[in-house]
């Protein structure tokens, strides 16, 4: 995995979402100088970090890991009998 590609991201949804560093670092109760040493050092998070990084910038970790989301349901709403389950990729 590139940690490039989990930061660029990251940046990316701050600036649409107009989140600034100090927020977030604050969400990750760390100060701001060690969250841009982080993302200057290309350091991924951890797991718990990650989750609260998603959960300020209102994604999912998996998106920040690849770019896009998979969404599963069940097609027929059945959950007694068959399941099937189909994959829905989302590029936002």
């Amino acid at each position: 995995m590139d940690s490039k590609f989990f930061w660029n991201n990251i940046s990316d949804l701050m600036r649409q979402k107009n989140i600034k560093i100090e927020k977030l670092a604050s969400e990750l109760k760390m100060n701001s100088t060690t969250l841009n040493n982080m993302i200057s050092h290309k350091e991924f998070p951890s797991v718990d970090k990650a989750f609260i990084i998603a959960n300020t910038l209102d994604t999912t970790v998996e998106y920040l890991l690849t770019g896009s989301i998979t969404i599963r349901y069940n097609a027929n709403n059945n959950f007694m009998g068959n399941y099937e389950e189909h994959d829905i990729v989302l590029d936002l």
